[in-house]
């Protein structure tokens, strides 16, 4: 897997995560417009448009893998930020041997 490849599957867990987001305030009542409804539906089309574009060229298990931890990542993070929610030590060490897996995966196909 290419390094382009990596950077679009790391934007598309961006995505992915504002989705989850959108979905999230949207099921938990925060708000009961529809619209936050549509723009998660609409964020998780346009990540996983994307997602297929990558698969176009890119080791299937290496991008599904990367696109999961990325995702993880993206939302451990911001449930740091905005949540106050703490990572234990096992956690960050997964996140870690996450990154360094996708690192392997990707200088493997080289």
């Amino acid at each position: 897997m290419s390094l382009i490849n990596v950077l679009i599957l790391v934007c598309v867990g961006a995505v992915l995560t504002g989705g989850d987001f959108a979905m999230k305030a949207w099921s938990n009542g925060q708000t009961s417009q529809i619209s936050w409804y549509v723009f998660a539906i609409l964020l998780y089309v346009v990540g996983l448009s994307a997602y297929g574009y990558i698969l176009r060229s890119a080791d299937f298990a290496a991008a599904s893998y990367s696109i999961l931890l990325f995702n993880m990542i993206f939302v451990a993070l911001a449930g740091y930020l905005y949540f106050d929610d703490a990572l234990s030590y096992y956690e960050l060490a997964g996140i870690v041997l996450g990154i360094t897996s996708v690192a392997m995966f990707t200088l493997s196909n080289e």
